[in-house]
């Protein structure tokens, strides 16, 4: 195994798409690559493609290599409006128990297969645990080393106990690659999707990490960019009308911020930490913090209000344009 063998499997497991028809003419598609499943649509107008990518695994078979769906793009191409909002954290939040998609939380060979190759016990972190307040904020592979079981025991113990698998976690489970290379697309927008407390930095980071870090250092696009995304695309993408523009009639929800230094300090361990380069923010025209102050802090003035989005909006997320197994290619009638 090695550099050899990968480079072999990439020249005889490459393979592209051709529609032919009944009389034998043939259509080469622009598809082409590590092809590990094509299937159609319920109504056989479109095909979903997945493709195997780097890096390969030398403990598992190919069917469990990481695999990209080629589809947003096309889908666009073809009339569907799917939009999608992503946050530029690699860490997810959830429950102990969205592991076990079948729920088979004894199964130790599924427990197994979690650790080794979904989310390592070390890039698992307890977020609230009523039954074990001791927990909060170890790792899973902390809560092993108290209790003296291997990582695989500790996690089928702590599943059997009751309410185990409603445990509030959060964890690793995305590439940083993947994740800058996504909210790149320019249909997705800027969100937090979370709330300010608890372990995951997201609540206090997202915004500021996007302005900041991600324009001014990685340079994954323009400062304009990045705030078309945080508002305009945010409001459209969601249906809520009168925001996300500078516009006579629109609600002032406003940030001022300074380009240069803006950056999220919140991390792990420090979720609630205050980001830096933020000068004033305005909530529907009312100053809601003001960071020329000494000591920069809030103001106290609560003007936000609930927001209704415009359910007439033709829009679909990401994941309900996959429920739908739409992604257009040419058929022939």
């Amino acid at each position: 195994t090695g550099p050899h063998d990968e480079a072999l499997f990439d020249y005889y497991g490459t393979s592209e798409l051709a529609l032919v028809t009944l009389d034998g003419a043939e259509t080469v598609l622009p598809v082409r690559g590590l092809l590990s499943s094509v299937l159609p649509s319920p109504d056989g107008r479109h095909l979903i493609v997945e493709t195997l990518q780097r890096p390969y695994s030398y403990l598992v078979p190919a069917s469990r290599f990481p695999v990209t769906i080629d589809v947003l793009d096309r889908a666009r191409a073809s009339g569907v409006n799917v939009v999608a909002d992503i946050y530029p954290y690699t860490f997810w939040q959830s429950n102990l128990g969205v592991f076990f998609p079948k729920r088979n939380f004894a199964d130790r060979a599924e427990a197994t297969f979690v650790l080794e190759h979904v989310t390592r016990a070390r890039d698992i972190i307890f977020n609230s645990y009523r039954r074990h307040p001791e927990y909060e904020g170890k790792t899973l592979a902390d809560v092993a080393a108290l209790r003296k079981t291997s990582d695989v025991q500790t996690l089928l113990d702590l599943l059997a106990e009751p309410g185990g698998s409603g445990v509030s976690i959060v964890a690793r489970g995305m590439a940083d690659e993947d994740v800058e290379r996504l909210i790149r697309w320019p249909f997705a927008n800027v969100c937090s999707d979370g709330q300010s407390t608890g372990l995951h930095p997201r609540g206090f980071g997202s915004f500021p990490k996007v302005a900041g870090p991600y324009v001014r250092d990685k340079r994954l696009f323009s400062l304009e960019e990045a705030v078309r995304k945080m508002t305009w695309l945010a409001a459209e993408n969601v249906g809520l009308t009168g925001r996300g523009s500078i516009l006579s009639g629109q609600a002032a929800d406003l940030v001022l911020f300074d380009p240069a230094h803006v950056a999220d300090r919140a991390d792990f361990g420090r979720a609630q930490a205050p980001a830096v380069g933020i000068r004033t923010v305005w909530v529907n025209g009312e100053v809601v913090y003001d960071g020329g102050v000494a000591g920069a802090a809030p103001t106290g003035v609560h003007s936000g209000r609930p927001l209704k989005r415009d359910v007439r909006r033709d829009k679909l997320s990401v994941s309900q344009f996959f429920r739908r197994a739409a992604w257009s290619l040419p058929r022939p009638n």
